[in-house]
Formats: structure tokens, sequence, C-alpha cells
């Protein structure tokens, strides 16, 4: 027995060892290549924030607290390209280690106002499994820090940013923030009765009732207000082709996912096809109607017996 012991220990040692080994030559590698950023050309600038992120949250995830202020301090980077790579290295932090969201979620909400437009569309485009990643985390705490509470309150500020570039003057942002909102409706909705629920699925359901942080009934009110400012969008004169398409495409989504929001979805896609907005030519008319009425089909084909004859 005792031989045995004395085996395991020898095995517990060597692990510490090994582990020990691999993290700080994981470290050195790491302070190498921030050590390269400073003078790098901004491709290579990207090439190198890439490895870091590759080596510490893919293997390493231990060294993140330790380099993380040095990586964030990049969202300040003159170029673009590199700022954008920032918001991916935050998007897969809040992925492996979404408990630093408190230490993140600020910067998301500063490069939301960031001066290129490209730099706020791949924010947006992160928000979405941020948002999600971050509501689960904070709805699954039994006791909430200053922290979570700060992080929840840049959260919906972040939110509240990303409503309002659904107006902004390009064309791009605007298509990725009814993206966002999309997934924010159905997050903030109760699935159908009959859904089967899929794997780190989530939604209204799944916050508790008595939750002091996170009220049911608010995010609910706020996810209907989000869908009707979509039906608004949808049906807005000055939309443009691309808006157009995008927003037939979330309400589809959101239509089959909460069929309770089913009735105002058909009868918007039933108006517009009869009333195009002016914003549209005549060459871009007929493929716009095609798609309405494909999503218009899949709808009706989605519903249930009982939902058919109601929306009939």
């Amino acid at each position: 027995m005792e031989g045995l012991l004395g085996r395991s220990q020898f095995l517990g040692e060597a692990v510490n060892l090994f582990t020990d080994e691999k993290t700080a030559n994981a470290r050195s590698k790491v302070v190498e290549w921030l050590n390269e950023v400073p003078n790098a050309e901004s491709g290579i600038k990207c090439d190198l924030l890439v490895k870091v992120q590759e080596m510490i949250l893919g293997s390493c995830v231990e060294l993140l607290e330790e380099f993380m202020e040095h990586i964030l301090s990049l969202a300040h980077d003159a170029n673009a390209d590199v700022r954008k790579q920032v918001v991916c290295f935050i998007e897969q932090i809040c992925k492996v280690k979404v408990e630093s969201l408190p230490q993140v979620i600020g910067i998301i909400s500063m490069l939301l106002r960031d001066r290129s437009p490209q730099v706020i569309k791949r924010v947006i485009q992160a928000c979405g499994s941020i948002y999600k990643n971050g509501l689960q985390w904070i709805c699954g705490k039994s006791e909430i820090l200053d922290s979570a509470e700060q992080a929840w309150n840049v959260l919906s500020l972040v939110k509240a940013q990303i409503l309002d570039l659904i107006d902004n003057e390009n064309d791009g942002i605007r298509t990725n923030a009814i993206k966002f909102l999309e997934g924010v409706v159905v997050l903030q909705s109760y699935p159908d009765e009959d859904s089967q629920k899929k794997d780190n699925d989530f939604s209204l359901q799944d916050v508790p009732a008595n939750f002091k942080l996170v009220k049911r009934q608010k995010l609910e009110e706020e996810a209907l207000n989000i869908f009707d400012i979509l039906l608004k969008f949808h049906a807005a004169t000055h939309i443009s082709s691309v808006n157009l398409i995008t927003c037939t495409g979330s309400l589809c989504t959101i239509a089959k996912l909460r069929p309770s929001l089913m009735g105002p979805v058909v009868e918007a896609f039933e108006q517009l096809n009869s009333n195009l907005p002016p914003t549209i030519t005549d060459s871009q008319a007929s493929s716009i109607r095609k798609y309405l009425r494909k999503h218009l089909i899949a709808l009706l084909n989605s519903l249930h017996p009982t939902n058919t004859m109601q929306c009939c």
C-alpha cells in the first residue's frame, strides 16, 4: 500500500512539474509576442494577437489575468484592424471564461462609439454571444457581487447602444444591429411549450423567478418593445433592400422560435408583399417578393394546426 501511495504522490508531483513548465513556456512566448507588438506593422500586430489569444485561451487560460490589461490596452490602437482583433479576443474570453465579463465589457461599450464603422460592426457581431453568455452567467450566480452588478449595468447599456444603432446612417451597422436585436428578443421571451431545448439554450424561463438583479417581467417587456421596433423598421418607407431582407429573415426566425409572435410577423409580410417601400427598385421588387413568399410559406408550414386556424 505504501508503495502505491508513494507512486501516486510521485506521479502527482510529476504532473505539477509538467504543468508548471508548460505554463512557464507559454508565459515566455506570450511576453515575447507582446513585446513585439508596439513596433510591429498593423498586420503583424493582428497576427501576434491571434497567437496570444490561441496560447492563453486555447491552452493556458490561467495566464489571462496576468496579461489581460496589456491586451485590452490595444483597444486604443490607431489601427482599426488591431481594435477589431481585440474585440475578437474579448468575444472569446466571454466564451472561455465568462466570469471575466466585468473586466472587459467596458471596452465593448467604448468600441461601439468607435470612429470606424468596421470596428462597430465587429463589436455588434461579438455582442450576440457576449450578451447571451453574460446574461446566463449573471442569472446563474447565487450571490451578486458589486462587480457582477456593474457588469450587468454596462451590458444593459451595450444593448441600448445597439438598439440606437438601428437608425445609424451606415447600412452595414444597421444590418448587424438587426441581427443582434433578433437574438435579444429570443433570449428575453418564453419558448413554446413544445419547443425542443438544445444544449446551451437560454430563454426567459431560465431567469430565476425572484432574481433581484434581472427581472423577468422587465426583460419580457423590453423584448416585446424591441420586437415592435423591428416590425416598424420592416415597414419603414426609407428602408434599404439589404436591411429589408435582413429584417425579414430576423422576424421569420423570431416567429419560428416564438410562435406567440407569429401573427404580427405574418401580417407584416403580407402588408409588405402588397406595398413595397419606394426605396426598392423594379429590379429588386421581384426578388424581394419571392423572398417574402418563401419565408411566409415556411412560417405557415411551421405552425401547429391550432395556430394555423388562428392565423387563417
